[in-house]
């Protein structure tokens, strides 16, 4: 209803955000996650694509490895990410967290240019960035031009 207003807001009933989680999307696929968990980097990475290791109340410090709710986040993100293909564009992260009845559940989307990393699989990262330019490319249309910053001479990117 307030759609494009300015000064309009989101409220929604309080909820209790349990385990949160970071996915990173990129080509409309799911490609790594990690918890959010502040004090870990990818170099802190278990060695898995979804690391399991996550905190029930983000910034309490008490860690705990959940290989099973990370193996719900990881099969979520693919439904979620693959409901929003076509009004999502663009390299995101998919923000999660778990219901307290263990349903999770997408927080927010935001950009993955300026997104924490925690402990997330590096290579996976890495190789879906590779394997996906175009999702890292200047759009033409918005003032890139032919040769800056890899922006090619096709009109079709």
């Amino acid at each position: 209803m307030f759609e494009g207003e300015p000064d309009a807001a989101l409220v929604q009933q309080r909820v209790r955000m349990r385990y949160e989680y970071r996915v990173q999307v990129i080509g409309g696929e799911p490609v790594c996650g990690a918890g959010c968990v502040e004090r870990h980097t990818p170099a802190d990475n278990t060695g898995e694509r979804y690391d399991p290791r996550m905190e029930e109340t983000r910034n309490n410090g008490r860690i705990e490895s959940h290989p099973d709710i990370a193996r719900l986040y990881e099969a979520f993100a693919l439904e979620a990410a693959h409901a929003i293909c076509g009004e999502v564009e663009g390299p995101y992260v998919m923000d999660l967290y778990l219901d307290d009845a263990g349903q999770p559940h997408v927080i927010e989307l935001n950009p993955q240019s300026n997104s924490g990393l925690y402990a997330l699989d590096m290579d996976a990262l890495l190789t879906a960035i590779r394997d996906n330019p175009e999702q890292f490319m200047p759009d033409p249309s918005r003032g890139g031009m032919p040769g800056c910053l890899g922006v090619r001479e096709e009109t079709c990117i």
